[in-house]
């Protein structure tokens, strides 16, 4: 079994739990292969300004890969180490048809996601039911998040689309992808994603692993849904959550238990810590 030093862990559906928090025991994990001198990196859809803060404040967790891979983030010292966004032009183009379908649209700008206040119940309804609570936590509200890009004139770390359904995702899909040279994923069977060309977080975790000098089969990876693939598929030791997309699965052989069962954290013990559990 090869000897870890660098591992990426998704956090919706893998270290998170349903209610978007890490059990007791995945925490205490995280201090076990931290205390290995694994460098152990949280890599996210969410934007830098979403991460649960008993994540992001762990003072020995030095590198957070966010929206996809659009920002690497050096939590020490505060600074990006990389980022490629989507161009202010291209996203308001996105933005704007997007309006001709019936979805939620949302635009990540300087670490945080802005979400229409008129489209915050649809939201809920189809993503979080069960997080109307914890919404202020999750989405930065804005009377109209078009109006609000324009007025920001900013670059756009990524773009998040919600749909009723996964195949009503399809012909903005086929739009996008017919008119620019952008990279599209999901973190959810409703969800479109759209990021600057080239951007995932297997290529983010691959940038940070060179920075390092980690060849990739000293380098560990779980997560369960599409943009999770490419960093699963980099990593010499890819594991896939048993909640994960069947796209996912079939990625690799190596599969944990679900997130409501700790299955990032003993996906840990079984493949960095090397025990039984």
């Amino acid at each position: 079994m090869a000897h870890i030093q660098l591992a990426a862990a998704d956090l919706d559906g893998t270290l998170l739990r349903e209610d978007k928090s890490p059990s007791p025991f995945t925490l205490q994990t995280i201090e076990r292969v931290l205390d290995r001198g694994v460098e152990l990196v949280l890599a996210s859809g969410r934007s830098r300004g979403i991460i649960p803060r008993s994540l992001l404040d762990n003072p020995r967790i030095r590198y957070l890969i966010s929206c996809n891979g659009a920002l690497i983030w050096d939590l020490r010292e505060q600074r990006a180490v990389a980022q490629k966004p989507v161009s202010y032009d291209d996203a308001l183009a996105i933005l704007r048809k997007a309006k001709e379908y019936d979805c939620v649209r949302e635009a990540s700008v300087n670490g945080m996601m802005y979400v229409s206040e008129y489209d915050v119940e649809t939201e809920i309804a189809l993503i979080f039911p069960k997080l109307r609570d914890k919404m202020h936590t999750l989405r930065s509200i804005v009377p109209d998040v078009e109006e609000f890009f324009v007025q920001q004139h900013s670059c756009a770390e990524k773009l998040l689309f919600f749909f009723h359904s996964s195949e009503a995702r399809e012909p903005l899909r086929r739009w996008i992808e017919e008119n620019f040279d952008l990279a599209l994923t999901s973190s959810h069977p409703l969800a479109l994603e759209v990021n600057a060309p080239g951007v995932s977080k297997g290529e983010a975790l691959r940038d940070i692993a060179a920075m390092l000098g980690i060849p990739r089969e000293n380098v560990f990876a779980v997560g369960d849904s599409e943009n999770d693939g490419e960093m699963i598929s980099f990593a010499g030791t890819g594991v896939a959550m048993g909640n994960a997309e069947e796209a996912v699965l079939r990625l690799t052989d190596l599969v944990t238990e679900d997130n409501e069962h700790d299955g990032a954290a003993r996906a840990m013990i079984r493949w960095i810590l090397e025990e039984e559990n």
